[in-house]
């Protein structure tokens, strides 16, 4: 699972090959889907920033993301309180919610 983390992380930037945003994607969510905590709000910010690119991929990152967040993951909190607060990866606007996830992410430093 590690190591899809960091295939994802070079494919994303570019380390020593060519930047490939969607296939990073798709690492990101095969460790996400492993439990990797990380790797979920790392899809995440990709499928964000690629914008209608990863709309096919949003309802399975914003899962992966919520998993996350519910296992305690700071950033997948704080990510998914912002992605409710904003209607983004195909959440509804949510802020009694976003209101929630901020707060926790927030006490988790």
């Amino acid at each position: 699972v590690d190591a899809c983390v960091q295939l994802g992380r070079c494919l994303a930037e570019g380390w020593g090959c060519r930047s490939d945003e969607g296939a990073a994607l798709g690492w990101f969510l095969r460790a996400a889907r492993g439990g990797h905590g990380e790797a979920a709000w790392r899809a995440a910010r990709l499928a964000l920033r690629m914008r209608g690119a990863a709309a096919a991929s949003e309802p399975d990152v914003l899962a992966c993301l919520e998993e996350s967040a519910y296992a305690g993951q700071a950033e997948a909190r704080a990510l998914l309180g912002w992605c409710l607060q904003h209607a983004r990866l195909g959440a509804p606007a949510d802020p009694v919610a976003a209101n929630r996830w901020l707060r926790l992410a927030a006490l988790d430093g």
